[in-house]
């Protein structure tokens, strides 16, 4: 029993002394192995070399692109580009055969909005977000709007509110009516504006 319980023991220390080592090992793993497998592992992820095709063929432009980083990627090795390696089926031959290239020109497409996950427009999600982009564009328009409001002279700027503008034509209109009833009151009385001019010329004397 006691050679029992001493075996026991024994396990227990040993498993102990295991997952320490093991943990000190895993603690001194410097952060620049790590970012290093991260990055070689990332540079294995890619599109296929008929889907990066397809993009390429559709806009000359994004070839321009991943010609350049060739040349790119020449230089810094210290080489100069051939001819021969920018050509068309240059580049759709090494997408076949190189997977850390086809992962560059992944990313190129990505950046550019190609290749890239979206969301089913029936779900809740691109909802949300299609209002939230909405939102988005009618403060920026509004940010504009003051913007441009701000760099105007006072001559030139929008007009006012619509109910600004209302009460504005309102009380012009008022004003106008007062006007022609008081034309048609004189037309309709000339001895009352006769009076008038009498009574102003004329004023009252007392003894």
């Amino acid at each position: 029993m006691k050679a029992r319980a001493i075996s026991l023991i024994f396990a227990i220390s040993a498993f102990l002394v295991f997952s320490a080592a093991l943990c000190a090992q895993q603690v001194r793993q410097s952060p620049a192995q790590d970012s290093e497998l991260t990055r070689e592992n990332l540079g294995r992820v890619s599109a296929s070399p008929n889907q990066i095709q397809a993009v390429l063929r559709q806009q000359p432009g994004l070839l321009v692109e991943l010609k350049r980083w060739v040349a790119l990627e020449a230089a810094s090795n210290g080489q100069i580009v051939k001819d021969a390696d920018l050509t068309d089926q240059k580049i759709f031959a090494r997408l076949v055969s190189d997977t850390q290239f086809r992962s560059v020109a992944t990313r190129l497409l990505e950046r550019y909005g190609y290749l890239v996950p979206k969301l089913n427009p029936e779900s809740d999600a691109a909802q949300e977000r299609k209002l939230v982009l909405q939102a988005r564009a009618t403060q920026l328009a509004q940010e504009q709007n003051r913007q441009v409001e701000a760099q105007l002279p006072q001559a030139n700027r929008l007009p006012g509110p619509p109910y600004q503008q209302t009460r504005e034509c309102q009380d012009g209109d008022s004003q106008e009516r007062q006007t022609e009833q008081n034309y048609d009151q004189s037309r309709a009385d000339p001895s009352r504006e006769t009076r008038g001019q009498a009574t102003r010329q004329w004023p009252s004397h007392r003894d």
